[in-house]
């Protein structure tokens, strides 16, 4: 298939979508959406074998679409879901395929970088739109105003918080360098999210060690920095503050979370095989989607506040085991330095899978853990001694030698 027709297939997927907003009204648009995007995934899957750069989470990939498969006939069965409307509900899940998109393509690390950091700006500029205007043209408030939290929440975060990790990983002392850090942190303490905001501060304190102690111009400067970034959002923080404080006061902080795990796990799926398999997801608007729908207003759970906890009661255990090894896996492969950025980002990932970040569940988080997974496939097999001699491998004198920081190999 050549990039003419890719760029082609992806335009009429997109316009598929245009059309298909209901997803249930919409059946005929659904199902050739749905039938076009399998024929990608089966597509790409079946001439991997072309693809020359390992694929190291080829096969964890796959057993995460065998456990949605399943899951869906699981709807059929247990909750009558037709195949078509569930497809409907599943269709975030196959952005998986540009995982081998980019290895198909061979995409230098470069352009996506460029990508994701031009991404995570806009990003930004948006949500600070929204913030200072009230608007809600690209998402909606949603929190507790009685604790002084309220969050505009809306896909995309997932490439800023990739965008804001490779921003430090390239951080030099220069006002360019700490203008794109201030504004990108001061982005992650506005969506006032401790699961996201807390990861970000111990990771960045990590990244800073080793220039802390190169010299003292260093420390001042970044303690200015963060000084003033802290000083600028202290309403913020006082509000995070104060909602800890009176949870911790009603022995309420995770109380939620454990209770919300604790049915999923053990007390919504009442047969053997749907708590192997899964209950199958239910699609916003079907008769089952509609009954999932009184359930949470009933129970005030939702499987997203503990990630595969919960997701496994619906899209089963396979599913779930085959998440978790490819976060264990992300962490396991061996990348230089100046990649350490897809490292970050992974244990970003492992710090929120269980606190309502929707990790391989959301589209916006599922094309970020393809680009990172893709990242990490390269780097490690660039690194090879023989690949370093090939001309078009990218971990050469431009991102090896001339590095300001030892291309040491992290592993875990």
């Amino acid at each position: 298939m050549s990039q003419k027709k890719i760029i082609l297939y992806f335009i009429i997927l997109v316009a598929l979508e245009f059309f298909s907003i209901n997803l249930v009204r919409q059946r005929v648009w659904v199902g050739i959406e749905s039938f076009a995007l399998l024929l990608m995934i089966f597509y790409l899957i079946i001439n991997q074998r072309k693809i020359t750069i390992s694929t190291q989470f080829n096969w964890l990939i796959i057993t995460y679409f065998v456990g949605l498969t399943i899951s869906i006939f699981s709807a059929y069965v247990f909750h009558h879901q037709s195949i078509i409307e569930s497809l409907a509900g599943y269709t975030s899940f196959a952005f998986i395929i540009l995982y081998y998109y980019l290895h198909k393509k061979r995409y230098k690390i470069k352009t996506l970088e460029k990508c994701i950091l031009a991404c995570g700006i806009i990003f930004q500029i948006i949500y600070w739109f929204e913030i200072k205007t009230n608007a809600t043209l690209f998402g909606f408030f949603w929190g507790d105003p009685s604790t002084g939290v309220v969050r505009v929440m809306f896909n995309g975060r997932h490439i800023f918080i990739l965008s804001y990790y490779l921003i430090l990983s390239r951080f030099r002392l220069n006002i360019k360098s700490i203008l794109l850090l201030l504004f990108s942190l001061s982005t992650i303490l506005l969506m006032e999210t401790r699961q996201l905001i807390i990861p970000a501060l111990l990771i960045t304190a990590y990244h800073f060690r080793s220039y802390i102690l190169k010299s003292f111009i260093t420390v001042i400067a970044i303690a200015a920095t963060v000084t003033f970034v802290i000083a600028q959002n202290d309403t913020l923080i006082t509000a995070l503050i104060g909602k800890s404080q009176k949870e911790i006061s009603e022995n309420r902080i995770g109380a939620d979370r454990w209770e919300t795990a604790y049915y999923y796990l053990f007390a919504y799926n009442k047969n053997l095989f749907t708590r192997i398999f899964g209950d199958g997801l239910a699609t916003p608007g079907s008769a089952y989607g509609n009954q999932m729908l009184n359930l949470g207003k009933e129970t005030s759970f939702s499987p997203s506040d503990v990630g595969p906890l919960g997701y496994a009661a619906f899209l089963g255990i396979v599913w779930a085991i085959s998440v978790i090894l490819m976060v264990y896996k992300s962490l396991r492969i061996k990348t230089p330095y100046r990649f350490i950025y897809a490292r970050y980002y992974m244990l970003n990932v492992l710090a929120t899978l269980f606190f309502g970040e929707k990790q391989f569940v959301q589209a916006s988080s599922i094309i970020v853990l393809a680009i990172v997974f893709y990242i990490l496939d390269k780097t490690n097999y660039e690194m090879k001694p023989d690949r370093l001699e090939d001309n078009e491998a990218e971990l050469d004198n431009e991102y090896l030698l001339h590095s300001e920081i030892p291309p040491v190999l992290i592993t875990v």
